[in-house]
């Protein structure tokens, strides 16, 4: 009874760990999600923005090789879990490392949300740039174009006073 009562709680603790995997997991498909989102938000910026397209496109290389990784991964991890689950006596060290893994694709999704939200930042940044610096391309046309009219203007003037005299 005594053993039968020590396996039935360590089943309860198998399954409770089996139930986090499951949680893991998911979480790693949020995170494949999200990346494929920053994929598309990095090509549509890339198109807007000629002078950033070279480094978009080798963040967008490198986010697609981490979405492999990330993938291998959490195929490698599916396969352990479906191992797991049908041998519900895992070790502990297994546990710990999945848990481990896991926490490293939260910071690695975190991170990438960041990155994002760091490249929104500098296209509007660049926008307003481009904004002031084609404003101040108007002003400067505006003044050239009066002192061309102030130089014609005294040339004629200078062409009275030469008859004149």
């Amino acid at each position: 009874i005594e053993q039968n009562l020590e396996y039935e709680e360590s089943c309860k603790h198998h399954n409770k760990k089996l139930k986090e995997l499951e949680v893991g997991i998911k979480l790693k498909q949020e995170v494949i999600n999200q990346v494929k989102k920053s994929e598309i938000a990095a090509q549509a910026l890339s198109d807007k923005h000629e002078h950033r397209a070279l480094e978009l496109e080798n963040e967008t290389k490198q986010l697609q090789t981490k979405l492999k990784q990330l993938q291998t991964n959490m195929k490698i991890q599916e396969q352990q879990y479906y191992k797991l689950k049908d041998n519900v006596m895992i070790d502990n060290d297994m546990l710990e490392k999945e848990q481990k893994q896991r926490l490293e694709y939260e910071k690695l999704y975190n991170s990438t949300k960041e990155q994002l939200e760091n490249m929104k930042i500098l296209k509007r940044k660049k926008e307003y740039e481009l904004r002031e610096y084609e404003s101040k391309r108007k002003e400067e046309a505006i003044t050239k174009e009066n002192l061309i009219n102030e130089l014609n203007i005294l040339k004629a003037n200078h062409k009275k006073v030469t008859s004149q005299l």
